[in-house]
């Protein structure tokens, strides 16, 4: 019996026979994998169907027992206005999308964090200046998988592998600096707004980011380097 879906597009391989096995997130079924028929020339306008961050749809007979789910009837449900033609807001949204790919796991359904995942990809494409979305998008997968620190505005330092401030550094390479863990103990204590409106200097942020990352990938036991990362700092770079 087939289902309707909404999804996000996480990533795309090409397969054969001009198709492609894409990776999306569902908010029912979580992350899966389906094959895509006729998206496989990356000379096709239908591939931007296929691309990160795409909002989809499609109806689906779904098998928990299969690697790679047979759909039919995928279609765009969201038009984006500027995503597509600007680099900074598609790199920031490329890496979204690979560290849900990356760090979330297969079949495991979070409402939660499909509703993040869009809401930071449609700030993504509607703000005028979308520097921090992603920012918000990291601190939303900590408190959603229950990793979120509170804010210890007393204590100096903070361990990326126990989770837990401290007053003293200790040594290793597992703690933020000094500098880096006081905007994240301000980050912490922010609203909505203010952290899409914070700003920092180019190496604070890139930083900081890699501090979060760290800090997530070794809370949920994540080995896959996010590689997206290294493309994004270099367009902050520019």
């Amino acid at each position: 019996m087939y289902s309707s879906f909404d999804a996000v597009v996480l990533h795309s391989t090409p397969y054969k026979s001009g198709s492609s096995v894409v990776n999306v997130f569902t908010e029912t079924e979580g992350r899966m994998a389906v094959l895509v028929r006729g998206f496989g020339s990356s000379k096709s306008k239908s591939q931007l169907i296929v691309h990160p961050g795409a909002m989809v749809e499609f109806s689906c007979a779904y098998q928990a027992n299969k690697n790679v789910q047979s759909i039919r009837g995928l279609k765009r449900s969201f038009a984006y206005k500027h995503l597509p033609q600007d680099v900074l807001r598609s790199s920031i949204t490329l890496f979204m999308c690979e560290l849900t790919l990356r760090a979330s796991r297969e079949k495991e359904p979070s409402k939660s964090l499909y509703e993040s995942l869009k809401k930071c990809l449609l700030l993504c494409d509607d703000l005028e200046h979308p520097s921090n979305v992603h920012l918000l998008y990291l601190l939303d997968w900590m408190e959603i998988h229950g990793i979120k620190p509170q804010s210890e505005n007393a204590l100096r330092f903070f361990d990326l592998e126990t989770g837990f401030w401290s007053g003293q550094y200790r040594s290793g390479g597992t703690m933020m600096d000094e500098e880096i863990a006081a905007l994240f103990a301000q980050l912490l204590g922010m609203n909505f707004a203010k952290i899409l409106s914070l700003s920092m200097g180019r190496v604070q942020r890139q930083v900081l980011i890699r501090n979060l990352i760290n800090y997530i990938c070794a809370q949920l036991e994540v080995r896959q380097k996010i590689q997206s990362l290294e493309i994004l700092e270099a367009v902050f770079d520019e």
